[in-house]
């Protein structure tokens, strides 16, 4: 698979990828589904959907420290 190829997976599949990270997230901090509304929930969405744009694009223009900076 090649950048472009990459990026656009990770944006058709934003949602289906936004479901996973919720999901792997909430089975490593338990505490999390009780602790979160539906307003925390979205925002937690959103900052993910995010996220994967940011990555996506720094996948495509192949620059590896665009990504890790971003954290930093």
């Amino acid at each position: 698979m090649n950048r472009a190829q990459l990026k656009e997976f990770i944006l058709e599949n934003r949602e289906f990828l936004i479901e996973k990270i919720m999901n792997q997230q909430m089975e490593l901090m338990p505490e999390l589904k009780e602790k979160y509304n539906s307003v925390m929930k979205e925002k937690s969405r959103s900052d993910i959907s995010h996220n994967l744009n940011y990555l996506a694009q720094a996948v495509f223009i192949d620059e590896k420290n665009i990504f890790s900076d971003y954290y930093s």
